[in-house]
């Protein structure tokens, strides 16, 4: 099974244009290398979790942008994805919807800081937050909360981006790129 939706399948539901295609099935050298960043996360995530066979129920992602990570990660028939992000509700609609439309069922998405988690208090197996806490105001209070949510025997994976030459040299690159509108080619 592939760990992302096809490009094609997702660009007839959405459409060509859509930010997020770019992060990861980007096109051209910088754009291939920001995608290769972003596959390869998903694809240590999934990895562990068959590793260590973990099978975690429920999954939060927290940060979740497209949900494009929900399809490999409910390939676990048994899991439940749910996303948190802060997009406006009709985008994270438009991302959840082209999922469910893809296969991913078992996915539920909530408009929601990382700062004020609206869950109880233990109740995810698996929370991860993929290059998030560092765009937050207040990130200690993030992974506070999502200590919270989190079950006591659950896992918590959070990434954030490299600031070694090479990474800053490449978040240079990638915003020329957004400003210019040079995304897709």
């Amino acid at each position: 099974m592939s760990i992302l939706p096809s490009k094609q399948k997702l660009i007839q539901i959405l459409g060509s244009n859509d930010f997020f295609f770019w992060e990861y099935y980007g096109e051209g050298v910088l754009g291939k290398i920001q995608a290769w960043i972003f596959r390869s996360r998903i694809k240590v995530l999934v990895r562990f979790l068959r590793k260590m066979r973990l099978n975690p129920r429920i999954i939060l992602d927290v940060g979740c942008g497209p949900m494009f990570i929900s399809y490999a990660l409910t390939s676990y028939e048994t899991s439940e994805y749910i996303g948190v992000d802060i997009m406006s509700a009709d985008r994270l609609k438009k991302y959840k919807d082209a999922m469910n439309n893809i296969g991913c069922k078992r996915l539920q998405v909530v408009r929601a800081s990382a700062e004020q988690l609206p869950f109880r208090k233990c109740i995810f197996d698996f929370v991860l937050s993929l290059d998030v806490l560092e765009h937050l105001s207040k990130p200690k209070q993030a992974v506070m909360e999502i200590h919270r949510v989190i079950k006591s025997n659950g896992l918590v994976a959070i990434s954030l981006p490299l600031e070694n030459l090479a990474q800053k040299l490449l978040r240079i690159g990638f915003t020329f790129m957004k400003i210019s509108g040079g995304f897709y080619s």
